[in-house]
């Protein structure tokens, strides 16, 4: 069964949080694969799986905390990780960090496009994912698979946001800048209400006019007529 680029992007649509999440508590799963993605009855959410990686290094570290003549005998990483999917430098040092489990998605993400295994996509004399064989995606999508399955660890997104922000720009920017003001907002001067006198008040009336000796509607205000030179209507 082969997912079509639609099902991939909302994979990663929910996908993405979570590691953002757990990543800030300083947890890498180490160990993304299919094998490692459930769908849940529920609410049909794709959940994230089998954290036997972290209590693996926690076991170890732990050790190393109660036996300190240990850390002597002790690799600097732990070797975890599946062949195809954890990127080269955790299957040889085991040293790993947030741009490790992306390269273990987008690695994911493509056995599932294509239905083969990542050593099958993985170019034997260039050591590279030669994908575009089997598969053709917008060119969004494949630009951000690539950066994620990158050789160099430095070239590849350093978060899952950054992963976000690139398959959906104007969603990401949008959500950022309706909870994050980009400017102060400038005060606008209050401005003198108009009063009901004032919209009985024709404009232009000489002083000289019979209405200027008249009383006015309003005997309460003053008529502003009788001001020489006066034109148009007035407020306070």
């Amino acid at each position: 069964m082969k997912f079509t680029e639609s099902e991939v992007r909302q994979l990663l649509e929910k996908i993405l949080p979570v590691l953002e999440y757990i990543h800030s508590l300083g947890v890498i799963n180490r160990d993304i694969s299919p094998d490692n993605l459930i769908l849940r009855n529920i609410d049909q959410l794709p959940i994230l799986i089998d954290f036997r990686g972290v209590k693996q290094v926690a076991a170890a570290v732990a050790s190393q905390y109660y036996e300190p003549a240990a850390t002597m005998n002790t690799p600097q990483g732990n070797l975890l990780g599946r062949m195809g999917y954890a990127p080269p430098e955790q299957m040889q040092t085991g040293l790993v960090e947030p741009y490790s489990d992306l390269y273990a998605l987008a690695a994911t993400v493509l056995v599932l496009l294509t239905g083969k295994q990542p050593l099958e996509l993985i170019d034997n004399h260039t050591l590279t994912w030669d994908w575009q064989q089997e598969i053709s995606l917008s060119p969004n999508l494949g630009i951000v698979l690539d950066k994620m399955l990158s050789p160099t660890p430095n070239i590849r997104y350093s978060s899952a946001k950054e992963v976000l922000n690139a398959l959906y720009p104007a969603t990401v920017n949008n959500s950022i800048n309706s909870s994050t003001p980009t400017s102060t907002p400038q005060a606008i001067p209050p401005q003198e209400p108009k009063t009901e006198a004032t919209m009985v008040v024709p404009p232009n009336i000489p002083s000289n006019s019979p209405s200027s000796s008249s009383s006015s509607t309003y005997p309460d205000v003053p008529n502003p007529n009788q001001s020489k030179g006066y034109q148009g209507n007035f407020s306070w």
